[in-house]
């Protein structure tokens, strides 16, 4: 069996580097075309839609995270992220936020 030499520590962080600067979101043909101006209106609904389903599943993983996590510390901290997306109080969430974005666009919120 071949054994894998493990990186050092500069070597690492160079590779990481290097990757994420060719798979970050903003390089994507789609992304480029979001930017660009080159979409229709369908095209961004699209996007629009697609962005809100992603989005509404977040605060669901880190329940998911947080209800199997040993740590208080960093439940402490995830929670957080759930109370940015969902909202508490009188504080709108990040969903309530890309709703009315999505709906300014022309969509409806049954959409």
């Amino acid at each position: 069996m071949a054994t894998k030499k493990l990186l050092s520590k500069g070597s690492f962080l160079k590779l990481i580097k290097k990757n994420a600067s060719e798979r970050y979101p903003d390089r994507h043909p789609f992304n480029q075309l979001l930017y660009d101006g080159k979409l229709n209106q369908k095209q961004i609904h699209g996007w629009i839609l697609n962005w809100f389903y992603y989005q509404q599943i977040i605060p669901l993983k880190d329940g998911a995270i947080i209800a199997n996590c040993p740590l208080s510390d960093v439940r402490r901290i995830w929670i957080s992220r759930i109370l940015n997306y969902d909202g508490y109080s009188e504080v709108e969430g990040a969903l309530d936020g890309w709703l009315r974005f999505a709906e300014s666009t022309g969509l409806s919120r049954k959409e």
